[in-house]
């Protein structure tokens, strides 16, 4: 939508847009250029086949450029002679693109009268690349933002336009974080655009000496090393909700059940736990002072689990008198003699063949004990 105070341009003036995206991030950019300027054509990654049932289903951005009955381009290959003509007769005045998902040859990013702008859920040069918002909340950082630049032949390499930045929330999710995002790059783009057509937006070059880099995520990154200190492992449950999820491997070593436990959501149990007892079935080793991974019960209804972190005995929260924990003995190779391992409170968790839901209901009807596991 136009910002508010902003004169809307006049439709014989509005610049030639071609938008290139793919996923729901995308959507809020189109719309704001849709909104703005005269969007001629947008050019998504080809069909594919999705879920279990292996039907073939459209981008998000084909199904809202359709519905706003905009032309579509989706090609399996962006190389070809003939999607290069087919480019070339639209005549754009500016190419943007927001998260399509491939890096566009050269000769293509010259087609555009006044360039290619892109939209990138980072602050540039941090984070290049395809998982920038997955990558901000598990590696804990504390801002991240969204950057408008020059497309260029390369991994978000071009030089920066403009840039915004946004604090990410100590149990914000990357979910709630892309959605964050993408509003913020749809006013960002609007701002980018009109600021370039009336020579106000300058070129800056990135520094590349201080760039770093977000690969796309792999499952088996959702995997949780419980010998990790508590605050890591709270990072990667959030950075990894809501795909594709961060899991782990209950053992209940006096029924000798393994069972595969999806872990969506957790707090940090200093912050708010008041008692703590074991909860039997992990094995010997796995009580407090024991094994990362263990089980522990909070209360009636709560659940937390030891992690490879140390906290001195002040930070730990108030136990129960008749619940007392042990300390760590001195030949430990997790802490030192004078800490306690820290611990990780579960708030919602999903079963094998069940559905997401609340520790406290789940224990209504189940029971969680024993110890967690890097392995199945």
């Amino acid at each position: 939508m136009p910002e508010a105070g902003r004169q809307r341009m006049p439709a014989e003036d509005r610049p030639r847009i071609v938008f290139w995206g793919t996923p729901e991030f995308a959507l809020p950019v189109l719309e704001a250029l849709c909104a703005n300027y005269n969007v001629i054509l947008c050019v998504t990654k080809a069909d594919k086949p999705k879920g279990r049932g292996g039907r073939v289903t459209k981008s998000p951005v084909r199904i809202l450029a359709e519905e706003k009955q905009i032309p579509v381009l989706a090609p399996e290959s962006i190389r070809t002679d003939e999607f290069f003509g087919e480019l070339a007769a639209h005549e754009a005045d500016f190419y943007v693109t927001c998260a399509y998902g491939k890096i566009i040859p050269g000769r293509i990013l010259e087609l555009p009268r006044m360039g290619c702008v892109n939209v990138h859920a980072s602050l540039l040069p941090k984070l290049r690349g395809s998982a920038p918002i997955w990558r901000a909340i598990m590696d804990g950082e504390k801002e991240t933002g969204v950057t408008t630049m020059m497309t260029d032949e390369g991994m978000d390499i071009g030089d920066i336009l403009l840039a915004k930045s946004l604090e990410i929330g100590e149990n914000m999710t990357c979910g709630e974080l892309s959605d964050a995002l993408s509003v913020m790059g749809a006013g960002l783009i609007v701002e980018t655009i009109d600021g370039l057509l009336e020579g106000r937006v300058k070129r800056i070059p990135q520094d590349h000496e201080a760039a770093t880099f977000a690969p796309p995520i792999q499952k088996e990154e959702g995997l949780i090393d419980w010998t990790r200190d508590a605050r890591s492992i709270h990072d990667l449950v959030r950075g990894m909700d809501p795909t594709p999820g961060a899991f782990s491997f209950l053992h209940d070593a006096e029924s000798g059940k393994v069972e595969k436990i999806k872990i969506w959501k957790t707090a940090l149990p200093c912050e708010s736990a008041d008692a703590a007892v074991d909860i039997p079935g992990g094995g010997p080793g796995d009580a407090i002072g024991g094994k990362p991974g263990g089980v522990l019960k909070i209360g009636k209804n709560r659940v937390a689990v030891i992690c490879g972190g140390s906290q001195v005995l002040s930070e730990l929260p108030a136990l129960q008198a008749d619940s007392e924990l042990p300390g760590l003995q001195a030949d430990s190779e997790l802490q030192e003699p004078s800490g306690r391992p820290e611990l990780l409170e579960l708030l919602e968790i999903q079963a094998e063949n069940s559905k997401r839901m609340a520790v406290a209901a789940f224990l209504n009807g189940h029971e969680l004990k024993g110890a967690f596991r890097t392995e199945g």
